[in-house]
């Protein structure tokens, strides 16, 4: 119907007037909305969203803010979860809650009362939301008054980084402090400083340090050309540093018109123990720019080898290499990456939720697999990471060896509610299935020795583990049952 509809757009009268029995039949099958429906799904929301239990909550938070469920017009939903704001007291809930209003509303300026939260996650969330926004003057003196109170570094790029296009004095002197600080967060910082007019001197700091940051600044001081620091600071690289750091620093001091005369520049494009790519590289780009475009010309007539490269790459004959700037990676907040290490078991349990209740009939982890991090979170103490649909605690992930190559199959553990075990009895009795690491309300259970067919089936998901347990149960009563006849 709507790509009927623009086709309509500059038809006559008399051929829309033609047309009107062909739309009104294509109307006639257009399903109707049904209101009574619409009503029932949003007051289903409203009360699930209102529910006593914070894991109910919590389920349909997970839909809103991974985008499986849309409040779309349901106001009294909405209003329910803008409550939750100011109503919940469960520090992972709020952190969901204001993920879907970010979501779900688009009204960040509710966000502005959590950057006082106890919970750094919560604050740090709380700017994350605000980043991009356009602050009224008593919310950005909330901001910076929150900012200046706070410790958590992760939670200060965040607030540093909101509003960054009004070039903040005070946010800047924020981020040049985490640059000078040097820890996990001054490669992030280096990035939001990028998009200020913030003095240079903390970069140039940190090319007087080793570092796996020095070759990134050097790549982002190539946008800072022409400031007599810069150039002083890049040529002093030039001089003294590696192969791969003067190559970058050769590349930006090509966007400084008053380094063309430099003659270090021309020793460095002339020094065979470059690679040819990296020197051609650079000898096309200096072709393009003034007055640098003379000092290629005179690098190429004084090698014959270098002009020959270039000319291959110009005419299609050869591929221009791409400029490497290793560790640029280290400019976006990373997330530890490594393999399960339980202490005392041979599987990681699967929370739902940091600090929460195990994920119940789902296979638990294997040491020994690889573990990469999308979230993590600070729940009573303990750091919590998640993958997909599994949380669990920092302290069992190992970041320095490398992943196993292979890990049992055969044994297949998962985590249960205790109250099933009645219905296992048979084969808890023949020891056909073992319980161990119980948690309130929850045990482990193991199989041992399991088929190929189980095995497939009890990675399939929840689901299947119950299939496995009922099909382990059925065997141990039929066994029973065979031993007790031939007795």
């Amino acid at each position: 119907m709507r790509a009927l509809t623009r086709g309509l757009v500059g038809l006559s009268f008399p051929v829309l007037a033609g047309l009107a029995p062909a739309l009104a039949a294509e109307s006639d099958t257009l399903p109707e909305f049904d209101v009574e429906a619409w009503r029932a799904h949003c007051a289903e929301i409203r009360e699930r969203l209102e529910d006593p239990d914070p894991e109910r909550r919590l389920a349909v938070l997970e839909e809103m803010a991974g985008g499986s469920l849309d409040l779309g017009g349901c106001t009294e939903a909405a209003d329910a979860l803008l409550r939750m704001l100011d109503e919940e007291r469960d520090a992972f809930v709020l952190y969901r809650t204001m993920q879907a209003v970010e979501r779900q509303l688009h009204q960040p300026s509710h966000i502005l009362a959590f950057l006082d939260q106890p919970s750094a996650d919560v604050r740090r969330r709380a700017a994350e939301v605000l980043r991009g926004q356009t602050l009224e003057r008593e919310q950005e003196e909330k901001m910076l008054a929150a900012m200046r109170q706070e410790r958590d570094p992760w939670t200060r790029l965040a607030m540093a980084s909101v509003g960054l296009e009004t070039h903040s004095a005070e946010r800047i002197a924020v981020l040049s402090e985490l640059i000078r600080e040097g820890g996990p967060t001054a490669g992030p910082a280096l990035l939001a400083w990028t998009y200020t007019d913030g003095d240079v001197r903390p970069v140039l700091e940190v090319l007087e340090r080793p570092g796996p940051l020095r070759s990134p600044v050097l790549f982002i001081l190539s946008q800072r050309g022409g400031e007599p620091r810069v150039r002083e600071a890049l040529l002093r690289v030039l001089r003294t540093g590696s192969i791969e750091e003067g190559t970058l620093a050769a590349y930006g001091l090509i966007s400084d018109p008053g380094a063309g005369s430099a003659p270090e520049w021309l020793e460095f494009v002339l020094d065979p123990r470059i690679q040819i790519s990296s020197r051609v590289s650079l000898a096309l780009r200096a072709e393009r720019e003034e007055p640098w475009k003379l000092v290629a010309s005179q690098a190429m007539r004084t090698d014959p080898a270098l002009s020959e490269a270039v000319e291959a790459v110009s005419s299609g004959q050869a591929t221009r290499a791409e400029l490497a700037v290793p560790g640029w990676n280290l400019l976006w907040p990373s997330r530890p990456r490594g393999t399960l290490a339980p202490k005392d078991q041979a599987t990681v349990r699967c929370a739902t939720r940091p600090a929460g209740s195990p994920l119940a009939g789902v296979s638990r982890l294997p040491a020994g697999v690889p573990f990469s991090t999308e979230e993590s979170f600070t729940q009573e103490g303990a750091v919590w990471l998640r993958e997909h649909a599994c949380w669990v605690r920092e302290d069992v992930l190992n970041t320095t060896s490398p992943p196993e190559t292979s890990w049992p199959t055969d044994l297949l553990e998962a985590d249960v509610p205790a109250e099933i075990l009645g219905a296992l009895g048979g084969a808890l009795a023949t020891h056909a299935l073992e319980t161990f690491d119980p948690i309130a309300g929850f045990t482990g259970i193991r199989l041992r020795d399991a088929s190929q067919e189980f095995q497939a089936r009890w990675r399939s998901g929840q689901e299947g583990v119950l299939q496995v347990l009922a099909a382990v149960e059925a065997n141990a009563l039929l066994r029973e049952s065979l031993e007790a006849q031939n007795r």
